[in-house]
């Protein structure tokens, strides 16, 4: 199955797990001049999704990006109750809300050593442990998450 946006290779982490990002939120990022939160979502306006210009790029909420693919579409009532379920498992998992739940989470990393068993213990998606560890988001907490990771 091949992935359907051109990524960019940025070497490996210290487990020599690759570090990969989609080129179109690289692009964003660089010109916002800051990282995206993962409940930001950049859409191709004319959807093509090889077409990187900036011009064709827009920032979206999840919400944002989900209503307006489905915009005009007849929804049947089971579709509607999962997406909506999907969006709600999202925002409730997605993140980590104080800084008490991220002292646990870089206790249970130094536990387990790895950021994908972290982030299925915590029910979070793929990658969220990495981030907070990494320095990647949570830039107001970095020197708990620094203090938590040298005790």
């Amino acid at each position: 199955m091949s992935y359907k946006y051109h990524r960019l290779y940025f070497g490996k982490d210290e487990n020599g797990k690759r570090i990969l990002i989609d080129e179109h939120r690289k692009i964003v990022e660089d010109y916002i001049g800051r990282k995206l939160s993962s409940n930001e979502i950049v859409h191709h306006k004319n959807g093509n999704k090889s077409d990187n210009r900036i011009e064709n790029l827009q920032i979206m909420t999840l919400a944002e990006h989900t209503s307006l693919h489905f915009k005009g579409k007849k929804l049947s009532e089971e579709l509607k109750i999962k997406i909506s379920n999907a969006l709600k498992h999202r925002k409730n998992k997605l993140r980590p809300k104080t800084n008490e739940e991220i002292i646990n989470i870089v206790k249970k990393y130094k536990e387990l050593k790895k950021y994908r068993k972290v982030d299925r213990y915590f029910g979070f998606a793929n990658g969220t442990t990495g981030n907070i560890i990494r320095g990647e988001s949570y830039y107001d907490l970095q020197s708990i998450i620094q203090e938590e990771l040298n005790k």
